[in-house]
């Protein structure tokens, strides 16, 4: 027996829960809720989509417990107009995306066809983007692909790390939802073919991939080290066979330090840490080495009064 139409949502981070809020606060049905289990090993810094579904009495399921089969008969238990997919890590099957009636719409954090894939956020940073934002889209079996229902851009700046993107893209998420919901759920929205020739296309990024080469320019390595700040892993490098993990960092213009030729010269000046790159000088802001952590404010200067790092002018 079918009950009211309604949707299904698969969501995850902060994106979730913003666009579970959302669909609620319009008086559309959620009538069930795929997410996943936080991982042991993963920094958890954002909110909880099972947590917010618990306090809201909504149905929900681990994904990593149900197989495809498990999920459409859950899903067919109900009159289900769309599926909504807020920041959901898997691919979710095609057998899935057909039983909505109005088909399934994505969230991607992204302006599309631009960055498609895994940790867009991620990549716009560290490539040094001034511009970005979120798109609804229908989904496809082909990621990301699909007709794009709306967008919302935000500015990215140069103070900007994932932590402030993602409170720009949440801001953006709900302007977008609030002008768009109402349509998607009854079959009547816009849409528009992406351009595929223009589409990009980025992978998952793993903590390996933040090793630094200090032959990149020093506006480069700076983008790297803030895409990947906390609360992700952290760009590195190695000092002596340990590991220095940078949280922060500056391009620096205005300090006239020799450091030779060779590129990750590392100095200190003024009881400051400064690197040689490709093209000039990176200061570190912020650090950790050895397990203590090192900013401008404090305990840099206890790294040079106990010779960690000698000066190399």
């Amino acid at each position: 027996m079918f009950v009211k139409s309604g949707v299904i949502v698969f969501g995850y981070h902060n994106i979730g829960v913003t666009g579970i809020k959302t669909i609620l606060k319009h008086g559309i049905k959620v009538h069930a809720v795929f997410t996943h289990r936080d991982e042991a090993n993963e920094n958890i810094w954002f909110n909880s989509v099972s947590e917010f579904c618990r306090e809201n009495n909504i149905n929900y399921y681990y994904a990593d417990e149900c197989n495809n089969d498990k999920m459409i008969k859950i899903i067919s238990k109900y009159d289900v107009s769309v599926i909504f997919s807020f920041y959901y890590r898997n691919m979710i099957p095609w057998s899935i995306l057909n039983i909505p009636k109005y088909g399934a719409v994505n969230l991607h954090g992204s302006m599309l066809p631009k960055y498609r894939g895994r940790a867009p956020v991620n990549w716009q940073l560290i490539n040094g983007e001034t511009q970005g934002g979120v798109t609804l889209h229908y989904m496809t079996a082909k990621p990301d692909a699909g007709d794009i229902i709306d967008q919302e851009p935000v500015s990215i700046t140069k103070q900007d790390d994932p932590l402030s993107l993602y409170s720009k893209l949440d801001e953006a998420a709900k302007l977008l939802l609030e002008r768009s919901v109402d349509k998607i759920v009854i079959g009547k929205c816009d849409r528009k073919p992406q351009n595929h020739l223009i589409a990009t296309y980025y992978g998952g990024r793993k903590p390996e991939d933040g090793l630094i080469d200090w032959s990149w320019s020093a506006e480069k390595i700076c983008n790297l080290i803030r895409g990947v700040t906390k609360p992700y892993p952290g760009a590195f490098t190695y000092y002596l066979g340990k590991k220095l993990i940078i949280w922060k960092s500056s391009v620096v213009t205005n300090v006239q330090i020799t450091l030779g030729e060779d590129f990750g010269t590392f100095c200190n000046h003024d009881e400051m840490l400064y690197v040689r790159t490709g093209d000039g000088l990176v200061r570190f802001d912020e650090f950790n080495f050895e397990n203590i952590e090192y900013n401008l404010l404090n305990k840099l200067n206890k790294i040079f009064s106990e010779g960690i790092f000698n000066s190399m002018e």
